[in-house]
């Protein structure tokens, strides 16, 4: 199997290819926030200036409907001579003005619609002289004699002068002289109804100086006519004036409007071709940059899902091998447990089989060590029996450890001679120095009484 031929070496690069996944992966989120944010930022800028540009669509609309409501209104005040028609044709005139300036306002806002429209424009079609010929119009329109005026179609009535100093006025008051009644007198009247009341009369006499001659009256009344016929004259000169002015003023205000609708349309005409491609680049470009930041998303998912697919493989062999290895370490645990098992039944025995010797060595040489006298006998008697001993306390640990592995071993303190326990040591390492053809000598200057705790 694959997995299981796999060594150390293809473990360490499954593991070096898993993290170079993961680094790109990371990469690859990257790319994908950069993406989403970043490119996001710029169908934003686009998709803003698409919402210009359709205000500024629906304003070059409202302009040449303004423009449209203007004539139409200036049409019904000329048949009607309404002052409202007057007052609706100088707000749609104010109106468009004002539809003007917020077009000149994204105008130099987008440079690119600026270009375009620079590209399409005539030396004589500018918003500038539109709106010059607009206000010029609705100033001349609020100045002129436009509206009408019925004081100046009315003749003023003549007022004659004569003079009434060629008369003697004479004015005379009389008073009615009534004899003052007593208390008596005046109840018996009120009681009768009688009434006596004192009156005053006033008396108007005019008097002719001198009497008027014929010759002097013709005269008067020549100049009263003369009078009257030069005044109204002038009364009626003053209206053939104004209705002159008021022809002149509407002939000049149809030429200026009619100036204004051909430039205008002229103009609104340049400004809805140049909007409807601007809008048509705008919508292409959005849907490009649309296209490409879904085509960049796709991309960046796909190489996504195709790394984590990897990686999942990786990690697969990676859990296998972990298996594998798992398994391999059980069974060498296993095998190392008999192994221990074998060994401390080897170890058991041995100790066992060494007890048995080693004590009856210990027998011998203390039978040996009764019936000699010999010290140089006794002494190597002595030395065999401090390493019989060591021997066989060796021999006992053994057992004990295989017998009981889990108890934890502990140093018992003993009370020992120091100088004893080394010449026992040293007695019993001699005889194996003689056999080299050595010899020991020793030198040591312990304390007998000494005592180690």
């Amino acid at each position: 199997m694959l997995v299981e031929s796999l060594n150390v070496k293809s473990r360490k690069t499954i593991h070096y290819a898993l993290i170079i996944c993961i680094l790109l992966i990371q990469l690859l989120i990257a790319g994908y926030f950069y993406n989403e944010f970043i490119h996001k930022k710029n169908l934003a800028f686009i998709e803003n200036q698409l919402k210009d540009v359709r205000v500024l669509e629906g304003l070059t609309d409202n302009s040449r409907k303004e423009l449209l409501n203007a004539q139409d209104y200036l049409q019904k005040y000329v048949t009607s001579n309404d002052s409202t028609f007057l007052n609706s044709y100088l707000t749609s005139l104010s109106k468009l003005g004002k539809n003007l300036d917020s077009i000149g306002y994204y105008e130099n806002k987008y440079v690119k619609l600026k270009n375009t429209l620079a590209l399409q424009k005539k030396d004589s079609l500018q918003i500038k002289k539109l709106k010059e010929m607009i206000d010029s119009t609705y100033q001349f329109s609020t100045e002129s004699n436009l509206k009408p005026n019925n004081n100046s179609f009315k003749i003023q009535k003549y007022t004659p002068e004569y003079h009434f100093d060629k008369f003697d006025l004479e004015t005379k008051t009389y008073t009615d002289t009534v004899k003052k009644k007593g208390l008596f007198g005046r109840l018996g009247d009120a009681i009768s109804g009688k009434e006596t009341v004192r009156k005053d009369s006033t008396v108007v006499t005019l008097k002719q100086r001198k009497v008027p001659v014929s010759s002097l009256m013709k005269s008067d009344f020549d100049s009263i006519m003369n009078v009257v016929n030069n005044h109204y004259s002038r009364e009626v000169k003053k209206i053939q004036v104004n209705v002159t002015n008021r022809k002149t003023d509407r002939d000049k205000i149809y030429t200026m409007f009619s100036n204004l609708l051909v430039y205008s349309n002229g103009l609104m005409n340049i400004y809805e071709s140049a909007i409807k491609e601007s809008k048509s680049s705008l919508e292409k470009e959005y849907e490009k940059q649309n296209s490409k930041n879904n085509q960049v998303r796709k991309y960046l998912i796909f190489g996504a899902m195709i790394l984590m697919f990897i990686v999942s493989i990786l990690i697969m062999l990676l859990t296998r091998i972990a298996f594998i290895y798992e398994r391999k370490l059980n069974e060498a645990n296993q095998q190392i447990k008999e192994n221990l098992n074998f060994k401390n039944r080897i170890l058991g025995m041995l100790s066992h089989e060494l007890r048995s010797p080693l004590k009856i060595i210990d027998l011998f040489i203390t039978r040996i060590n009764k019936r000699t006298d010999d010290k140089n006998i006794k002494e190597y008697l002595k030395s065999i029996s401090f390493t019989n001993n060591a021997l066989l306390i060796q021999a006992n640990q053994i057992l004990e450890y295989t017998k009981n592995q889990a108890v934890e071993s502990k140093l018992n303190p003993v009370v020992f001679n120091l100088k004893s326990e080394i010449t026992s040591i040293l007695n019993a390492i001699e005889p194996y120095i003689e056999t080299r053809n050595n010899k020991l000598i020793i030198e040591e200057n312990i304390n007998p009484d000494l005592v180690v705790f």
